[in-house]
């Protein structure tokens, strides 16, 4: 799911929609591709000025943002993570990141690199993972900018990202620690051990990156680490949520019950 000035787009079970966020109403939904695989409910969406593309089983596929009606077909293999920058999408596969115009012609390709995983763009860059390796990409040039050895293998990660810096949290791994690199040179500025993979992703507010921390939640300085604030929650649990959101200073994670944290 993401969300832009235009409106909502979702991917779930092979389904790309656009809802007005305002009214709830789709405005359009349009099939997201075959695949191997059942569902695609754990794929991107990425949205330019004027198209959506939507990576889940069928591969990454782009649509039109007003018509929904489908333009191109990047790539046709499950998993295949995508990101939208300048008007372009960002596609990782299993050896290469790629660049596509919406109407799927290709600008530039980095080979050798296989990442199951991108985090936001941040400036010209992005990151990337799925190795013993995080990777930066430099969209502008097309080239890896850098390399990074994390402890462990970030096989599949939650992200998130500022103006400067990307945050990789594990997801079902067998590493427990949380990275916050600068995006510029891949350089660690902080890590957090003890992290629960289950746990719902990292949020980035105003006022800080809030992060689980196995009895609730705390707020860290994105470029220095230094714990802001903390609480704990008796009733909370980190296992299995079904969604967080954020606006301006308030985190609001939901499973069975909702909780609203402000720092």
């Amino acid at each position: 799911m993401t969300i832009d000035d235009d409106g909502l787009y979702t991917l779930q079970d092979r389904t790309v929609q656009r809802v007005d966020p305002n009214t709830g109403t789709s405005r359009w939904a349009a099939t997201a591709g075959g695949g191997k695989r059942a569902g695609a409910n754990d794929g991107l969406v990425a949205t330019t000025d004027e198209h959506v593309a939507a990576g889940g089983a069928g591969g990454v596929i782009v649509f039109g943002k007003e018509s929904g009606q489908q333009t191109a077909q990047l790539t046709e293999e499950y998993g295949d993570p995508v990101r939208a920058w300048n008007g372009q999408f960002v596609v990782a596969g299993d050896s290469a990141v790629t660049a596509y115009d919406p109407d799927g012609t290709a600008q530039w390709t980095v080979e050798g690199v296989s990442l199951n995983w991108l985090t936001p763009v941040v400036g010209s860059t992005v990151v990337g993972g799925g190795s013993g390796t995080f990777v930066g990409i430099d969209l502008d040039s097309g080239t890896q900018a850098w390399t990074t050895e994390p402890s462990g293998e970030f096989r599949y990660a939650k992200t998130a990202a500022t103006d400067e810096t990307v945050f990789v949290y594990p997801d079902w791994a067998t590493v427990d620690t949380f990275y916050a690199l600068n995006a510029d040179t891949g350089a660690v500025r902080w890590e957090e051990g003890g992290i629960d993979s289950t746990a719902f992703p990292p949020v980035v507010l105003k006022s800080g990156i809030v992060l689980p921390d196995g009895i609730g939640v705390q707020a860290n300085d994105p470029k220095t680490g230094e714990q802001l604030a903390s609480t704990a929650n008796d009733d909370f649990w980190l296992g299995f949520y079904k969604g967080v959101a954020a606006s301006g200073r308030t985190i609001i994670n939901y499973s069975e019950r909702a909780y609203a944290y402000r720092l």
